[in-house]
């Protein structure tokens, strides 16, 4: 069977430390010495390569009857290995065959192996890596036409399961409480911190074109290369007290351990004039991401506000987490769908490539028989006898070509049937 040769070699980040994994990760050049030292070593004939910040994958096409072990996969990937780190990889690494490799590859790319399971960027991921190896010479017809079906299995993974829906990062259940709430694009946000998390919804917003940011930090420079990247004002953080151009929504995740919005800093704040006018209902929104808290939860008052602290984000994460897993079995259908259209496919593509000599051997044998077996006869004919038997030559030609192929094709069709009724016979 065609998919027989297809393998994957998983080192991941259930079987082996994150450092280990990112042991085996590449840029442009190391890329194109790997793939080039797998072929010379006559271990593939094509590969991909995925590196994501939790696993790297060695995607390849064996030569016919070949099928390398993980250690001189491991040792011809990267040579530079001290013993103990080989060791390491080689006993947890993974190696799939045939349909459990190209399950394993659907699954990946449909992000059902992640660190979070459900994440669409996987997928991009995997694509662009393909593409990158593409460019390097690394990959052929038989990479190009699994990674066609694994895209188009992944995209049915995302859109016709609730997998990916259910947001589990604290920083886009966030965004979309603000959402819920009804913030305005023209609102004003004060962001204190500028570090990952801070930064993480600074991109956010301003992805969804919330504009108006002003970010405050106690490293000015840190602020200052988010405002770069995302728009906005940066700031001190010890002129926070100071600011007096009014807010609509207030973000901090600096965790410092002892609050920094109190009911003396909000008020303070709240004295300066608002941005913009406040219809009914409008209210002031606290979103308080750090641990230790960074908002005092009776700041607002007998103002208008309303307090989102990370521990309801949390719990919510959580509960969308269960979720995504619930749809794990529909997702694996998918999946099995795909590897059964992927076989499929493969195997008319082997029968395609097997018969891809065909046009030239007829054509050889025309012309062995027009110039040669019967070339005495063919010269004593007139002109339009000549004319007549050089359009029978053609149709047969044609025919000779096609017919073969349909043929074939008849015949993987009728297996594809008696596997189907056997299929369903057992079930």
């Amino acid at each position: 069977m065609e998919t027989a040769r297809i393998h994957v070699l998983s080192l991941n980040h259930q079987r082996l430390p994150l450092e280990v994994v990112g042991v085996f990760h590449m840029d442009a050049d190391t890329l194109r010495d790997a793939g080039s030292r797998l072929r010379e070593a006559g271990l593939l004939e094509e590969c991909f390569f995925i590196t994501t910040c939790n696993r790297a994958e060695l995607v390849f096409v064996s030569g016919q009857g070949n099928s390398p072990g993980i250690a001189e996969l491991l040792r011809a990937w990267k040579p530079e290995l001290d013993i103990d780190t080989a060791e390491l990889a080689q006993r947890a690494a993974l190696l799939y065959h045939g349909d459990e490799a190209v399950r394993h590859l659907m699954s990946v790319a449909s992000s059902l192996e992640s660190l979070v399971v459900g994440e669409r960027e996987i997928l991009a991921q995997v694509r662009d890596q393909y593409q990158h190896c593409k460019l390097l010479g690394l990959t052929g017809d038989r990479l190009r036409l699994l990674m066609r079906q694994v895209v188009v299995t992944s995209k049915r993974v995302y859109t016709e399961t609730t997998i990916a829906d259910r947001p589990v990062s604290v920083v886009s259940l966030a965004y979309r409480a603000l959402r819920d709430h009804g913030v305005k694009k023209d609102a004003r946000f004060l962001v204190l911190g500028a570090g990952k998390v801070c930064a993480d919804m600074c991109r956010y917003l301003s992805k969804h074109g919330f504009k108006d940011l002003h970010i405050f930090n106690r490293t000015f420079s840190k602020a200052e290369a988010l405002v770069k990247e995302v728009g906005g004002e940066a700031y001190p953080l010890d002129t926070l007290v100071a600011f007096d151009e009014g807010f609509d929504v207030i973000i901090s995740g600096i965790g410092r351990g002892t609050p920094i919005v109190d009911r003396e800093l909000f008020a303070t704040l709240m004295n300066s004039p608002s941005p913009r006018e406040k219809g009914p209902g409008d209210e002031v929104l606290l979103v308080d991401l750090a641990l230790p808290h960074d908002i005092t939860t009776d700041c607002m008052g007998e103002v208008p506000a309303h307090l989102i602290r990370i521990e309801d984000l949390q719990m919510q994460a959580e509960e969308n987490k269960a979720g995504r897993q619930q749809e794990i079995g529909a997702c694996m259908a998918i999946v099995d769908d795909g590897v059964l259209e992927f076989r499929e496919m493969a195997n008319e593509r082997h029968v395609e490539r097997a018969m891809s000599s065909v046009p030239e051997e007829v054509k050889a044998l025309r012309e062995r028989a027009v110039n040669e077996v019967f070339a005495k006869e063919i010269a004593t004919l007139d002109d339009r006898s000549r004319e007549v038997l050089a359009n029978v030559l053609d149709h047969m030609e044609r025919k000779y070509i096609s017919v073969p192929m349909k043929l074939a094709k008849r015949i993987i069709l009728e297996e594809r049937q008696r596997s189907t009724k056997v299929e369903v016979a057992r079930s």
